[in-house]
Parts: structure tokens; sequence; C-alpha cells
């Protein structure tokens, strides 16, 4: 008994050595003999073992502050036993004239899946060691590896690759504490006032239907059909039923809604245009077109009255009410709108104090987001894809990406040091938020984040980052 207390002892101080030194990424040869001796003639085996295998599987070099090289070797043993494993599946199912399912020799499965296997194996066995390997290095990547050179399997060889990754930066985070910034008067005119009750009106108006007899002019509303041609080729879309254009807004090509002014209901006209050159098809640009037109009707916009009845519409009991209830709207937009100005002055101070590099693949990420949402408001616009340069939207937005990469780390930093959290109330008082916004369940708001995210912590990281910022918000010094 005290044979086996005397070795426990040394191997709980050798553990703890080889513990210190995994850590740096040195290992002794002479730590490793030793344990290694110990671990033979002991009674103590499978933990102080897997410590052994895990010191002998992977080493890591730092290629920069960001980048991380593992080579990563896997034994020749656990090839050779995946490989028979492989083939004893293979030899289950596959079918081979002459010998019964299961009973193929290994040697003419070979001729004939060896490449397939060796595949099989590679496949199996890679993600797994490279797995291991980051989780025991207590290294997090930031995005998923590049793996080096060829990976071939040879004969009696342990199998050996090299998977680089990047990491977040260590950031030394500093001033950020009262940062000095404008404050903003927040004025609200009786002009903000009107236009904002105009619009309401106008929000509220309804289209009635001229008489037969009137001409097309400035402002009325026209439900049309149409047809676009290039020379005598249909255009690809150009065909267009139903369509309600107001007349002067200049939505539709310039100068096919000038020639609608002076016609009537049902009336049939030929449209000539000329695609100006920041048109959204290339293959348009500065060509001459035309429009078959049919005007439906002709229609004109009616505002409701604007008294207390009105306003009664719209929740108030009076006038005097909805205009204070709109000059309470207006003064809580525009101290939305400065807050969101500050908290991105208080980003830029913070860049300009904080000099490092970032992730290649984080700012790869961000511009795909950020390239993706440019298309999506093109879209929405009603424009096309097919006039945008890929390159040269990249180039346009890649400093941005880079810039908002850099302050998401800078501000992850910050929150951890100021113990900044985000529990699970946050996270659920976010997910209503949304769901109320867009008239959704809840429910499906989770499963929506969690099918583009495989879970839920990319939002919470995006409340996380915005407490920080509000932390530093309340922090401010006026000036």
């Amino acid at each position: 008994m005290l044979t086996f207390f005397l070795h426990l002892f040394r191997h709980l101080i050798l553990l703890l050595e080889i513990q210190t030194r995994v850590q740096k990424r040195v290992v002794d040869d002479t730590i490793f003999i030793s344990l290694t001796i110990l671990l033979i003639y002991s009674e103590i085996d499978s933990p102080f073992l897997n410590m052994l295998n895990i010191l002998k599987m992977y080493t890591v070099e730092e290629i920069s502050p960001i980048k991380k090289r593992f080579r990563i070797e896997i034994p020749k043993e656990v090839i050779e036993q995946e490989t028979s494993d492989a083939y004893s599946r293979l030899n289950r199912k596959v079918k081979v004239p002459g010998f019964r399912p299961g009973h193929v020799p290994r040697q003419i499965l070979e001729k004939q899946f060896s490449k397939n296997i060796e595949a099989e194996v590679i496949e199996n066995l890679i993600p797994d060691y490279y797995l291991r390997s980051v989780r025991e290095s207590g290294i997090t990547p930031v995005e998923n590896p590049t793996i080096e050179g060829e990976i071939l399997i040879k004969k009696d060889s342990p199998l050996i690759f090299e998977a680089t990754v990047e990491i977040k930066p260590t950031i030394e985070v500093k001033g950020y504490e009262g940062i000095e910034i404008e404050r903003q008067s927040i004025d609200i005119s009786e002009e903000d006032i009107e236009k904002t009750l105009k619009n309401i009106q106008e929000s509220h108006a309804r289209l009635e239907p001229f008489e037969e007899s009137h001409t097309i002019n400035n402002g009325d509303f026209c439900l049309i059909s149409f047809e676009g041609f290039l020379g005598d080729k249909p255009i690809e879309g150009g065909n267009v039923q139903d369509y309600l254009v107001e007349i002067g807004s200049n939505v539709l090509v310039p100068g096919f809604e000038e020639q609608l002014i002076g016609s009537k209901k049902g009336g049939k006209l030929d449209i000539k245009v000329t695609f100006p050159e920041d048109y959204g098809v290339k293959d348009m640009t500065g060509k001459e077109g035309s429009f078959k037109v049919e005007i439906k009707e002709v229609k004109r916009k009616v505002l409701p009255d604007f008294d207390n009845e009105f306003a009664k519409d719209l929740g108030q009991n009076s006038i005097s009410e909805l205009r204070d209830k709109v000059k309470e709207e207006i003064e809580k937009e525009k101290k939305r709108i400065a807050e969101r100005d500050q908290k991105d002055t208080i980003i830029k101070k913070l860049l300009e104090t904080h000099s490092f590099e970032v992730p290649s693949s984080m700012v790869e990420r961000e511009l795909r987001i950020l390239t993706n949402r440019r298309k999506k408001q093109v879209l929405q616009a009603g424009g096309s894809l097919e006039g945008i340069d890929e390159n040269n939207l990249r180039t346009e937005l890649s400093l941005i990406a880079s810039e908002r990469v850099k302050a998401g780390l800078i501000l992850e930093t910050i929150g951890k040091k100021e113990n900044i959290s985000v529990s699970d109330e946050d996270l659920n008082k976010r997910i209503d938020e949304i769901s109320s916004e867009l008239r959704e369940n809840p429910e499906d708001i989770k499963k929506l984040y969690i099918s583009k995210d495989g879970s839920l912590e990319g939002l919470r990281s995006e409340i996380f980052v915005e407490k920080t910022l509000d932390n530093l918000f309340s922090k401010v010094a006026f000036k």
C-alpha cells in the first residue's frame, strides 16, 4: 500500500509539471520518458495515459499573434484500425462475383477500393484529431482551419497533417472610461411638427377616380399596363399589368411619365425612351426603347379633413393632443439618432486609440454580410443586381468590414473586463422585441436564428456588444 501511494504522489508531481509545460507548449523529453516508465510499472492508468496521448498527438507553432499552425500526428495503429474497420464495413455491403457478402478477401477489395477507403479514413480521422487537438490546446479558432498540403496515408507510418487557424487577438484596452464627446442639443421646430402631421394626413389619403373626360396632369395617379421593347424584341420582365404610378414621381424610366400627361382613361400610347447610363441592366444602358401603354384608371388623392375626428381615428382626443403626441415622438426619434451618433463617436475614438491585427477570416465573414445586405437593399428598391460589379462592391465595403470587426473585438474585450453579461431574460426580451416588430411567434424567431447560426449565441453576442456600448455611453464626459 505504501508503494502505491509513493507511485501516486510521484504521478501527481509529474502531472502538474506536464500540465504547466503543455500550456507553454514545451515538453521536456526527460519528463516524458520518466512518466512513461512510471505508467508502465504503476497501478495508475487511464488519466495519465490520456495525457501521454495528448502530448504525442500535436504541437502548436505561433505564426503570428492571430494565427497558429497545428502539426497533428495520428498514430499508425489508429490508421490501421480505422482502415481495417472501413474494409469490414465495405465487405458487408459490397457485391463481388464469386464471393458471399462479408467473405471477400481484403486483397481483392484493396485492388478495387483502396482509394475510396483511404479517402474515407482521412475524412473520418482528420476532423476528429483536429478537434481533439484544438480542445486540448485551449485555443479557440474563429473559423474553420486551412489544411495545408496533400494528405496521404503511408503504410506503417503515422499520418501527419498541418492545420492553420486564426484566433482573436489579445487586446490591451485603455482609455475607454470617460471618453469626451460633444453634447447634441435636441431642437424641435414647428416645421418639424407640421411636416410630420402633413405626412400622417397624406398616409391616410384615399384615391378617387376622375371623371372620364379628365386629362392627366402631374400629381395624378394612373393605373397602367405596359410592355417594353428594345427594337422589336420584348424586354425580359418588361410586361407589367395594373401598375399604379404617380405622375411626376419619376419612379419609371426618365421621360416615361411625362408622355402620359394630356392623355385620358382608356388611352393607348407608344412611348419612346432612352435608358440612362446608370440604368440597372447593363445591356440596356444608353439604348433606345419603346413601351406600349394602356391607361386603365386615372385617380386623384383625397386627403382626410384635418380635424378632431381625424385625431380620434388615430387614438387621440383632439388635434391639440395629436400635435403633442407627434412632438413627443419627434423628440424620442431625435434623441435616438443623437445617441446613435454619439455611440458612433465612441467607437471611432476606440478605433483611433487601439491598433492591432484582425483575423482575415472574420473580416471576410463580415464583408459577406455587408455585400449581401447591400444587394438586398438594391432589390428592395426595385433595382437589378446586373449593374453591380462584385469586385468594386467588395473594395468599397472592405474597410467598413474591417473596422466593424475591430470595433466588435474591442467592445468584447471591454465587456469582459467590465463583467458585462447577457442573461436568458435579456435574450428572451430581445426575441420578444424582434417577434413583435416582425409580427412573428417568438419560437419561430428562435428557430430562425438557430437555423441560420446553429444556436442563439450570435444574438447573445449582439446583445453583449450593445450592453457594453451602453455601459461606455453612461460614462462619457460631455463637452
